[in-house]
Protein backbone atom coordinates (compact mmCIF):
# COMPACT_ATOMS: atom_id res chain seq x y z
CA UNK A 1 0.00 0.00 0.00
CA UNK A 2 1.38 3.37 -1.01
CA UNK A 3 1.64 6.26 1.35
CA UNK A 4 0.10 9.60 0.26
CA UNK A 5 1.99 12.78 -0.52
CA UNK A 6 1.77 13.93 3.09
CA UNK A 7 3.18 10.63 4.22
CA UNK A 8 6.11 11.04 1.79
CA UNK A 9 6.95 14.45 3.29
CA UNK A 10 6.82 13.08 6.84
CA UNK A 11 8.97 10.15 5.87
CA UNK A 12 11.54 12.52 4.38
CA UNK A 13 11.01 11.44 0.83
CA UNK A 14 10.75 14.97 -0.64
CA UNK A 15 11.75 13.79 -4.09
CA UNK A 16 8.68 11.57 -4.45
CA UNK A 17 6.50 14.46 -3.18
CA UNK A 18 7.81 16.77 -5.91
CA UNK A 19 7.05 14.14 -8.50
CA UNK A 20 3.45 13.90 -7.22
CA UNK A 21 0.86 14.51 -9.91
CA UNK A 22 -1.66 16.43 -7.82
CA UNK A 23 -2.81 19.86 -9.28
CA UNK A 24 -3.49 21.12 -12.83
CA UNK A 25 -1.34 20.97 -15.92
CA UNK A 26 -0.57 24.10 -17.94
CA UNK A 27 -2.90 22.95 -20.73
CA UNK A 28 -5.78 22.54 -18.27
CA UNK A 29 -5.20 26.02 -16.84
CA UNK A 30 -5.09 27.55 -20.36
CA UNK A 31 -8.29 25.78 -21.43
CA UNK A 32 -10.05 27.00 -18.25
CA UNK A 33 -8.82 30.57 -18.86
CA UNK A 34 -10.07 30.53 -22.47
CA UNK A 35 -13.48 29.18 -21.42
CA UNK A 36 -13.76 31.77 -18.64
CA UNK A 37 -12.88 34.62 -21.03
CA UNK A 38 -15.50 33.37 -23.53
CA UNK A 39 -18.19 33.28 -20.84
CA UNK A 40 -17.24 36.75 -19.53
CA UNK A 41 -17.13 38.16 -23.09
CA UNK A 42 -20.61 36.81 -23.84
CA UNK A 43 -21.94 38.25 -20.57
CA UNK A 44 -20.42 41.67 -21.38
CA UNK A 45 -21.88 41.62 -24.91
CA UNK A 46 -25.33 40.73 -23.55
CA UNK A 47 -25.20 43.43 -20.85
CA UNK A 48 -24.04 46.13 -23.28
CA UNK A 49 -26.75 45.28 -25.83
CA UNK A 50 -29.43 45.37 -23.12
CA UNK A 51 -28.09 48.74 -21.95
CA UNK A 52 -28.17 50.12 -25.52
CA UNK A 53 -31.76 48.99 -26.03
CA UNK A 54 -32.72 50.55 -22.70
CA UNK A 55 -31.22 53.90 -23.78
CA UNK A 56 -33.04 53.75 -27.12
CA UNK A 57 -36.32 53.11 -25.31
CA UNK A 58 -35.69 56.02 -22.95
CA UNK A 59 -35.02 58.37 -25.87
CA UNK A 60 -38.16 57.25 -27.70
CA UNK A 61 -40.25 57.73 -24.57
CA UNK A 62 -38.79 61.19 -24.04
CA UNK A 63 -39.58 62.22 -27.63
CA UNK A 64 -43.15 60.95 -27.36
CA UNK A 65 -43.68 62.66 -24.00
CA UNK A 66 -42.32 65.95 -25.39
CA UNK A 67 -44.67 65.74 -28.37
CA UNK A 68 -47.65 64.96 -26.15
CA UNK A 69 -46.88 67.85 -23.78
CA UNK A 70 -46.44 70.26 -26.68
CA UNK A 71 -49.70 69.10 -28.30
CA UNK A 72 -51.58 69.45 -25.00
CA UNK A 73 -50.33 73.00 -24.51
CA UNK A 74 -51.00 73.99 -28.11
CA UNK A 75 -54.52 72.51 -28.02
CA UNK A 76 -55.34 74.28 -24.77
CA UNK A 77 -54.09 77.67 -25.98
CA UNK A 78 -55.80 77.32 -29.37
CA UNK A 79 -59.11 76.42 -27.69
CA UNK A 80 -58.98 79.43 -25.36
CA UNK A 81 -57.79 81.93 -27.94
CA UNK A 82 -59.99 84.40 -29.78
CA UNK A 83 -58.40 83.93 -33.17
CA UNK A 84 -55.60 82.16 -34.98
CA UNK A 85 -53.52 82.67 -38.09
CA UNK A 86 -50.63 80.87 -39.73
CA UNK A 87 -47.91 83.07 -41.19
CA UNK A 88 -44.75 81.57 -42.74
CA UNK A 89 -45.17 78.31 -40.87
CA UNK A 90 -45.64 80.07 -37.51
CA UNK A 91 -48.85 79.88 -35.51
CA UNK A 92 -50.06 83.19 -34.05
CA UNK A 93 -52.88 83.12 -31.51
CA UNK A 94 -54.87 86.08 -30.21
CA UNK A 95 -56.02 85.93 -26.59
CA UNK A 96 -57.90 88.51 -24.55
CA UNK A 97 -55.91 90.18 -21.80
CA UNK A 98 -57.46 92.91 -19.69
CA UNK A 99 -58.95 95.51 -22.04
CA UNK A 100 -56.77 94.47 -24.99
CA UNK A 101 -55.23 91.44 -26.57
CA UNK A 102 -52.08 89.43 -26.18
CA UNK A 103 -50.54 87.46 -29.01
CA UNK A 104 -48.70 84.16 -28.73
CA UNK A 105 -46.46 82.81 -31.47
CA UNK A 106 -45.40 79.18 -31.79
CA UNK A 107 -42.52 78.34 -34.09
CA UNK A 108 -39.86 75.72 -34.66
CA UNK A 109 -36.27 76.71 -33.89
CA UNK A 110 -33.82 73.91 -34.61
CA UNK A 111 -35.35 70.91 -32.87
CA UNK A 112 -37.28 72.97 -30.31
CA UNK A 113 -40.83 74.26 -30.44
CA UNK A 114 -40.76 77.76 -28.95
CA UNK A 115 -43.39 80.21 -27.72
CA UNK A 116 -43.11 83.98 -27.76
CA UNK A 117 -45.60 86.64 -26.68
CA UNK A 118 -46.37 90.15 -27.89
CA UNK A 119 -48.82 93.02 -27.45
CA UNK A 120 -48.58 94.27 -31.04
CA UNK A 121 -47.37 91.31 -33.22
CA UNK A 122 -44.19 93.32 -33.94
CA UNK A 123 -41.94 92.99 -30.91
CA UNK A 124 -41.88 89.48 -29.46
CA UNK A 125 -40.42 88.46 -26.13
CA UNK A 126 -40.02 85.28 -24.13
CA UNK A 127 -39.03 82.79 -26.84
CA UNK A 128 -39.40 80.00 -24.28
CA UNK A 129 -38.98 76.36 -25.29
CA UNK A 130 -42.18 74.34 -25.16
CA UNK A 131 -40.75 70.99 -26.27
CA UNK A 132 -37.54 69.48 -27.62
CA UNK A 133 -36.76 66.65 -30.07
CA UNK A 134 -39.19 67.98 -32.69
CA UNK A 135 -38.16 67.54 -36.32
CA UNK A 136 -41.17 69.32 -37.89
CA UNK A 137 -44.19 71.35 -36.86
CA UNK A 138 -47.02 72.07 -39.28
CA UNK A 139 -49.94 74.40 -38.56
CA UNK A 140 -52.81 74.56 -41.08
CA UNK A 141 -56.17 76.34 -41.01
CA UNK A 142 -58.85 73.80 -41.88
CA UNK A 143 -61.98 75.92 -41.65
CA UNK A 144 -62.92 79.57 -41.25
CA UNK A 145 -65.39 80.52 -38.49
CA UNK A 146 -64.87 79.35 -35.85
CA UNK A 147 -61.33 78.63 -36.92
CA UNK A 148 -60.26 75.00 -36.86
CA UNK A 149 -56.57 74.27 -36.99
CA UNK A 150 -54.75 71.05 -37.76
CA UNK A 151 -51.52 70.76 -35.82
CA UNK A 152 -48.95 68.12 -36.78
CA UNK A 153 -45.80 67.52 -34.75
CA UNK A 154 -43.10 65.10 -35.89
CA UNK A 155 -40.50 63.85 -33.43
CA UNK A 156 -36.85 63.27 -34.20
CA UNK A 157 -37.55 59.52 -34.02
CA UNK A 158 -40.29 59.75 -36.70
CA UNK A 159 -43.20 59.61 -34.24
CA UNK A 160 -46.02 61.82 -35.57
CA UNK A 161 -48.84 63.40 -33.59
CA UNK A 162 -51.74 65.19 -35.33
CA UNK A 163 -54.71 66.96 -33.80
CA UNK A 164 -57.56 69.18 -35.00
CA UNK A 165 -58.53 71.94 -32.59
CA UNK A 166 -61.30 74.50 -32.87
CA UNK A 167 -60.84 78.02 -31.53
CA UNK A 168 -63.34 78.89 -28.85
CA UNK A 169 -65.09 82.13 -29.83
CA UNK A 170 -65.39 84.43 -26.84
CA UNK A 171 -68.16 86.99 -26.65
CA UNK A 172 -67.21 90.37 -25.48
Amino acid sequence: MKAGALGDIKAGRLGSFLRCRCGFTLVEVLVAAVLLSLVLGAAYFFASSVSLQWKKGDIENEVQQNLQLAMDRLSREIRYSRGAEVISGELILQAPEGAGYRYMKYYLYGQELKRATSQDKVSWWGHNPVAAHIAAANFALVSGFPATLEVTLVGTNGYTLTSRVTVRVLRG
